[in-house]
């Protein structure tokens, strides 16, 4: 995204060929902030507030909780929404997104946060109460869609 003088990107981040489309750091983290911890590749347990580190497993002892930190790699799929596709739990943290995903031709965010026990209503208007949402949300790494391609 070029600024209004006609520049290169405001973030100064570059792109094959002109400026990265991307979002910067922060806005990957107002949009995920508050957001609930799940979709295609992650599935936390909603009602009980738990979801799983892909290192440590899905047994009950190893869930992350309420209060815990989290490492998380993201895809903006399709350029429309953030999908979660990777959650670590602080032993078994990462600090760069190719550790957890290679990198694609999409929008990709690795973030650090503390689940927070803020409750959700799904789409269906199902109440889940104890659902684990993202708080204190810092961006780690981006790879903008255009990293993505072959040169």
């Amino acid at each position: 995204m070029s600024d209004e003088r006609g520049g290169g990107p405001r973030d100064g981040r570059r792109e094959r060929g002109g400026p990265v489309a991307g979002p910067t750091p922060e806005q990957v983290a107002h949009e995920l902030t508050g957001r609930v911890l799940g979709g295609f590749a992650v599935s936390p347990d909603l009602d009980a507030g738990a979801v799983a580190c892909g290192a440590c497993g899905s047994s009950a002892p190893d869930l992350l909780r309420a209060g815990d930190d989290v490492v998380v790699a993201y895809s903006h799929y399709e350029g429309r929404t953030w999908e979660p596709v990777a959650v670590r739990c602080a032993a078994h943290a990462v600090s760069r997104l190719t550790d957890l995903d290679d990198v694609r031709a999409e929008d990709q965010a690795l973030i650090r946060a503390v689940l927070e026990p803020t409750g959700y209503r799904d789409p269906l208007g199902g109440e889940h109460p104890d659902a684990l949402t993202l708080g204190g949300v810092a961006v780690l790494d981006c790879s903008p869609a255009a990293e993505g391609y072959p040169d």
